[in-house]
């Protein structure tokens, strides 16, 4: 595993603008001819790299925080996310009675949700809480908050 580390990092300094400091460090293990100097001086830098202080990965932190909201504005669109939440929580802020029967449901967050069945128990209002749980193969579930009612739904938007 430490071989493929050795050739990966000039790979990334080519790719990212390293600070300086890490950069020379980086070129003068790459420099090193025998290959267990080179192992020695890469795990040095690495012990390095771990000890430095928390306070440098907190802009990381703050640039990351951007992303997931994002992640949550798509939950129900995409089939795989990288956010680890299984259910959302939102309150109905339109209902559209569709041709065929089924609802489409818009919540405060911009989000709409379409039951696949209708279904003649379906009572919804504007300003019901719902949770929409993630359920297997992708398929959703929305559960009222007010009746109990759950149906299937699809996120369309």
């Amino acid at each position: 595993m430490n071989k493929k580390w050795i050739t990966f990092l000039p790979l990334l300094m080519l790719a990212t603008e390293l600070p300086a400091e890490i950069k020379s460090d980086v070129e003068r293990c790459v420099a090193l001819r025998s290959s267990l100097q080179r192992l020695d001086c890469f795990d040095e830098f690495a012990r390095q790299l771990l000890a430095t202080p928390a306070a440098d990965n907190r802009s990381v932190t703050e640039e990351s925080e951007p992303e997931e909201e994002a992640a949550k504005s798509r939950w129900g669109l995409l089939e795989r996310q990288s956010i680890k939440t299984d259910k959302l929580q939102g309150t109905i802020s339109a209902v559209r009675q569709l041709p065929a029967g089924q609802y489409l449901l818009t919540l405060e967050n911009g989000q709409i949700w379409r039951e696949l069945e209708a279904k003649r128990r379906s009572r919804y209002r504007v300003g019901d809480e719902v949770t929409i749980r993630r359920r297997a193969l992708g398929s959703f579930v929305l559960k009222s908050g007010r009746t109990g009612f759950q149906s299937d739904v699809k996120r369309v938007e």
